[in-house]
């Protein structure tokens, strides 16, 4: 297989855990591959300084790896929009940078997406904690049982098809969409996935375990203030849908709201509010509630 396969990763104020994320894509079995990091730490920065000599220390002038930086921080969003004008693969992977991939990932996948003429596949992935103990773990398979359109449009809308670490586009499939939506308040991955849901792209479910995505003891949305805009506008986008979903479906798509809410705001150490949020999910459907409450609560001891 000829195919070359573009790995873009993002990177901002992480050199720490950069190098990691890079050494899982270069150890990977599937070779014909390039890296494109784009640095948004801002051209100049002490961070962006940092991370141009640590690259050239540790990686040195290896072609299969492209430096690019951004001239000021714009976010995740354009950063991979220009790591993917920059890149020349006939299929595209993201990767963020504190997050690792599994041996066979690309490999694997792409094998996918090619046998069943894909332009868009997803897979699984689990989650670590600081201390490399696994603390959760999202297996699609639970909830994607059809690849067609309105299947997979009520999966997203009910579970979330992401993050970016699971996806894989064909260059021309991801040109069918308009790319990463600079300045969301919501996650830009969710939007993408969305749109190319709603566009008909081919779009197959990969299962297997393809990378780790790694939960800091800091939560990765730092302000409360982005995040509860952000669950307002995730709702308002959702709710456009509702005609299209019984009413089962959208009871489970409040409760899930809530019970997500429980976790950040505990993670965040807001305990009124996260108990606010439980006995809000409890009463909105107390059947998801004792399935799906107390296993989540479970994960939650930090």
């Amino acid at each position: 297989m000829d195919l070359k396969v573009s790995v873009i990763i993002p990177t901002y104020r992480r050199s720490e855990f950069l190098q990691r994320a890079i050494e899982s894509v270069l150890k990977q079995s599937y070779k014909n591959i390039e890296i494109v990091i784009v640095d948004d730490n801002g051209e100049g920065t002490d961070d962006q300084i940092k991370t141009e000599q640590s690259l050239k220390n540790v990686f040195g002038d290896d072609e299969r790896i492209k430096y690019i930086k951004n001239k000021k921080n714009s976010g995740a969003a354009v950063s991979r929009n220009n790591g993917i004008e920059y890149s020349s693969g006939d299929y595209i992977c993201f990767l963020d940078d504190d997050d690792v991939y599994l041996p066979d990932k690309i490999e694997g996948q792409l094998k996918f997406m090619t046998e069943n003429d894909l332009e868009l596949s997803f897979s699984d992935i689990k989650m670590y904690d600081d201390n490399d103990r696994q603390v959760d773990a999202r297996i699609n398979s639970r909830y994607v049982k059809n690849t067609d359109k309105e299947s997979l449009l009520k999966a997203h809308l009910m579970h979330h098809l992401t993050p970016t670490d699971v996806y894989m586009f064909s260059r021309s499939g991801y040109n069918k969409t308009s790319g990463f939506k600079p300045g969301a308040v919501i996650g830009e991955e969710y939007i993408l996935m969305l749109e190319s849901i709603e566009k008909g792209l081919k779009i197959g479910y990969y299962n297997k375990i393809t990378a780790i995505q790694y939960i800091h003891n800091k939560a990765r949305i730092s302000q409360s203030v982005d995040k509860m805009k952000g669950d307002e506008e995730m709702m308002r986008i959702k709710e456009q849908y509702f005609d299209r979903l019984t009413k089962r479906e959208i009871r489970y798509i409040k409760f899930r709201r809530n019970a997500v809410l429980v976790f950040y705001f505990k993670r965040n150490h807001n305990y009124p509010k996260a108990f606010v949020s439980l006995i809000k999910a409890f009463f909105i459907s107390p059947v998801d509630f004792i399935v799906e409450m107390f296993d989540m609560l479970s994960k939650i001891k930090r």
